[in-house]
């Protein structure tokens, strides 16, 4: 009994460390977040500075997905538990030098690199638990990933503006030191060893069969965004000038995104992964086109929360796909290649839509990437009915 009991904490631990491992990426643009006009104003107040601030906190979306793909390969040449132990270390480090950056450049050298670690972060982290295929043991962990990504975000925005408050712009960078909790976890409750007990090991399977759902996800990674990169703007059109009545909107799309993390692996007993990705897309389209058609705030609320809805479905469908697909050993290769694609299409969502939003106007805008993602969703309803050579997730 006693040993079960360790077997029982020691369970818990891990999976305490693949869902708040992850999760702590969403602290890279949250924690910089509420303080952008604090930055900006640091940094001359001008145009100028408020690019920079805009820049401080979108800067490592590329590094993220650089960043990703290495450590795909590292991790499977060093071993997944050494690079996850590393990679929260330098997490911490790397996070929290904002605070004392003296100088524009230096942040963003430092932003960039937490990027690319943030990215070997995730990566590593979905490896590992890819190594689950027992029964739903999987689908389940990813949910809660998903479910614990949404929540923390939400969290992280409201402690970083209590920061900001407190102590100025350079306080929020102290919430990247939280690693730390998750790496001395780590280092008690993760055993490579172990976690390779719960694996069935399979031929390896060619990576050339996920080359489209690695371009599909990078797609739906531009819609994924759109509430928190786009919807201030379109907000701000329907006369919504209070920052805080802004913030709560866009929010409301991560607490769907929770809420779906929640209830994925149910919902998976119930749909296969290709047509639950369609499901996803065609929610990304009605809720981004539905904002764009709001005639008030509460409507436009309700549109976020479907984009959210979708948005927390994305992540745990591609990954089940993508893992399910990979042989044990390319896990890391095949997760960084899935979370490359996402956040590629974060670092693309401003240069696609920004000229439309320009163009047509942010409601507009937020139709036609609607209409655009309902109708792909709708082939991808069409294709999922195909025969394919899926392995079972």
């Amino acid at each position: 009994m006693v040993r079960n009991g360790r077997a029982q904490k020691g369970r818990l631990g891990v999976t305490f460390v693949l869902v708040a491992a992850p999760s702590l990426i969403t602290l890279i643009p949250m924690a910089t977040s509420s303080a952008m006009p604090s930055i900006a104003s640091r940094f001359g107040g001008s145009e100028d500075g408020i690019f920079l601030a805009q820049f401080v906190m979108t800067c490592p979306a590329l590094m993220l997905a650089i960043g990703a793909v290495a450590f795909g390969y590292l991790s499977e040449k060093f071993g997944r538990r050494r690079c996850l132990l590393s990679l929260l270390v330098a997490f911490a480090v790397f996070g929290v030098a904002g605070a004392v950056a003296p100088d524009a450049v230096i942040l963003i050298a430092t932003r960039l690199v937490l990027g690319g670690v943030g990215g070997g972060i995730l990566t590593v982290s979905m490896a590992l638990a890819g190594q689950y295929r027992r029964g739903g043991e999987r689908e389940q962990l990813l949910g809660m990933v998903g479910a614990g990504e949404a929540s923390l975000a939400m969290v992280a925005l409201v402690m970083a503006g209590v920061l900001v408050d407190c102590g100025g712009w350079r306080a929020p960078f102290t919430l990247y030191l939280s690693a730390l909790v998750v790496w001395v976890v780590a280092i008690c409750a993760l055993d490579e060893d172990d976690v390779r007990d719960h694996v069935e090991h399979k031929p390896t399977r060619p990576f050339e069969p996920q080359i489209i759902l690695y371009v599909l996800t990078g797609g739906l990674g531009i819609a994924l965004f759109v509430p928190g990169v786009q919807g201030p703007f379109l907000l701000e059109d329907l006369g919504i000038s209070s920052a805080t009545s802004r913030s709560v909107i866009v929010a409301s799309s991560s607490l769907a995104a929770a809420i779906a993390g929640i209830l994925y692996s149910r919902v998976r007993c119930l749909v296969d992964p290709l047509p639950l990705l369609a499901v996803a897309a065609l929610m990304l389209g009605g809720g981004t086109a539905a904002m764009g058609m709001a005639p008030s705030a509460g409507l436009a609320t309700g549109g976020a929360l479907v984009v959210g809805f979708g948005a927390g479905l994305v992540g745990p469908v591609a990954s089940t796909i993508v893992l399910g697909r990979a042989g044990e050993a390319h896990l890391g290769r095949a997760a960084g290649y899935l979370i490359g694609s996402v956040f590629l299409g974060e670092f693309f969502n401003p240069l696609f839509l920004g000229p439309l939003r320009g163009k047509y106007g942010a409601p507009d805008m937020f139709v036609i990437v609607g209409t655009s993602f309902v109708m792909l969703a709708l082939i991808m309803v069409m294709y999922s009915g195909r025969p394919t050579d899926q392995a079972p997730g």
